[in-house]
C-alpha cells in the first residue's frame, strides 16, 4: 500500500514537470528577432511576398478618435530610404517598396491598416474592434516585438493576408 502511494506521488510530479515542460515551451517566442526586422509574408492576389524590415513610430494620431497616442509599425521587403519620415508614410510610401503600416492603439488594439503594393494600396480607415486584423506583442526597453496578421481581406480588385513577425525600435 505504500509503494502505491509513492507511486501515485511519483506520477504526480512527473505530470506536473511535464506540465511546467509545455507551458515553458508555449510561452517562450519560437526564437527572437533582431530590432529592424521582420519574418513573415504579405500574400497578395495569391502572389506571396517577403517582409524583412521593421519600423515603428510613436505618438501618432488615430483620426478615428482624435487621440495622438497610436503606435505605427511598419513593415517592408525593401529598407526605407535613409533619413525617410515615417510620421506620414501612407501619403509618401515609396512606390518600389511592398508593404504593411500597421497601427496599434493606446490599448494595444489594432486601429488602421494600410497596405502598398506593386498593383497599387489598400486603406482599411481607422477601426475599432475589428476581428480580422490581430495584433500580439510588448513593449521592453524601447523596442517592439511582436506579431501582425491578417486573414484574408477581399476587396474588388484582389485577395490579401498576411502574417509577419517583427521587433523594431519605437522611434
Amino acid at each position: 500500500m505504500i509503494v502505491r502511494m509513492r507511486g501515485c506521488y511519483t506520477e504526480r510530479i512527473r505530470h506536473n514537470l511535464f506540465l511546467a515542460a509545455l507551458f515553458a515551451l508555449v510561452a517562450l517566442p519560437l526564437h527572437a528577432i533582431e530590432a529592424g526586422r521582420a519574418e513573415g509574408t504579405l500574400t497578395i492576389g495569391g502572389a506571396p511576398v517577403s517582409l524583412i524590415h521593421a519600423y515603428a513610430i510613436g505618438g501618432q494620431k488615430n483620426d478615428g478618435t482624435g487621440r495622438t497616442d497610436d503606435i505605427k509599425i511598419v513593415l517592408t521587403d525593401k529598407p526605407l530610404p535613409d533619413g525617410f519620415e515615417l510620421r506620414n508614410i501612407e501619403s509618401s510610401f515609396p512606390d518600389t517598396i511592398t508593404g504593411i503600416v500597421f497601427a496599434i492603439d493606446h490599448e494595444r488594439q489594432p486601429s488602421h491598416v494600410f497596405i502598398q503594393h506593386s498593383a497599387g494600396m489598400y486603406d482599411a480607415g481607422y477601426f475599432t474592434k475589428n476581428e480580422l486584423y490581430r495584433y500580439r506583442g510588448k513593449m521592453s526597453g524601447g523596442v517592439l516585438e511582436g506579431k501582425v496578421t491578417a486573414r484574408k481581406v477581399t476587396t474588388s480588385t484582389t485577395t490579401m493576408s498576411f502574417d509577419v513577425q517583427f521587433a523594431a525600435a519605437v522611434q
